[in-house]
């Protein structure tokens, strides 16, 4: 694509949140990247600030995009697409180290932190925007549940429990003043959080801070008033991409549109609600009432509008694992 290539596709744009993608002639993925304005991010690739994108724009034939609702899911969306085509180009994300996750480690007494780069057979959510109102969270999950976020070698040998436990953020079970049963009971409250049953942790914190408002400890209702909040807007980084999808289901969305002897059909796949991934396949249209005659991937049609919409259900998947 050259220059003029580039900002002419760049009108056709909408000025709202997505994901775009360059791809080349025969239909890979080259780069994915989001934006807050898809118009005027794309729009900037005209005038490329470094030789690798440069080079990139060169060798893409076609630029496609999906919109999303807000930019979080846009976040998400990128991520997934990413770790699915591997672009060459894309230089963060292939990972998972450039945005905060959370892992319960794969322990029977699991450690609960905020990482970039997590254990194998981890049990990991995210990514997530904003590290700070993650850390948040899990400090508060820290202290409501008294999980552990202590390194495998301090955990070990213990004889009495660490300042942690003083200070109540642990429940010391590296020597044993909590069952390991018990423990993971707490450690499934903390899963469930992050699943999505925010009460789990909010509801405590709303009875703290009533108390401390109560006894008249007004700085600390304030602070618990802060945590809840982060807590809350936590869950609402993400939004809903599925409205009626139940809790933790797996559901695709579909549309299609019928131009000539030709149809697009456009799949949208989201998980919890949340859009992560996204296909689109091109048939042969219809004659009357007869189904498709063929179907295959497509990857150089642009984006249909969606003209209809049909969504199912599907057992829901585990959280992921490292």
């Amino acid at each position: 694509m050259d220059r003029g290539s580039v900002r002419r596709r760049a009108t056709e744009l909408p000025d709202e949140p997505g994901v775009y993608q360059f791809e080349d002639d025969d239909g890979r993925v080259l780069y994915v990247g989001k934006a807050v304005s898809l118009r005027e991010r794309v729009r900037s690739y005209s005038d490329p600030r470094s030789r690798r994108i440069a080079k990139m724009v060169q060798r893409a034939a076609v630029l496609d995009f999906a919109v999303t609702e807000t930019e979080t899911q846009a976040l998400l969306l990128e991520a997934n697409l990413i770790k699915r085509h591997r672009p060459p180009y894309n230089v963060r994300l292939k990972d998972d180290k450039s945005y905060p996750l959370v892992q319960l480690t794969d322990h029977a007494v699991p450690r609960i932190e905020v990482t970039r780069d997590p254990d194998d057979g981890a049990t990991v959510y995210g990514p997530f925007t904003d590290k700070g109102r993650v850390e948040t969270a899990v400090k508060a999950l820290r202290e409501t549940y008294g999980l552990r976020g202590c390194s495998d070698h301090k955990y070990s040998n213990r004889e009495r429990p660490c300042l942690d436990y003083e200070m109540g953020i642990c429940t010391a079970p590296c020597t044993g003043e909590i069952t390991e049963s018990a423990y993971a009971a707490d450690a499934e409250s903390a899963k469930r959080f992050f699943e999505g049953e925010v009460g789990v942790l909010a509801d405590p914190l709303r009875r703290a801070m009533a108390q401390a408002s109560a006894d008249q400890e007004f700085e600390r209702a304030a602070n618990l008033r802060d945590k809840l909040g982060a807590v809350e807007a936590l869950h609402g980084e993400g939004d809903t991409a599925v409205s009626d999808a139940g809790s933790g289901a797996t559901t695709d969305v579909l549309g299609a549109v019928i131009e000539g002897d030709r149809a697009v059909v456009a799949r949208l796949h989201a998980e919890g609600g949340k859009l992560v991934e996204r296909d689109r396949y091109t048939l042969d249209a219809p004659d009357g009432e007869g189904p498709p005659a063929s179907i295959g991937p497509s990857s150089r049609s642009t984006t249909p509008s969606v003209s209809s919409r049909a969504g199912f259900s599907v057992p829901r998947t585990p959280p992921t694992r490292r």
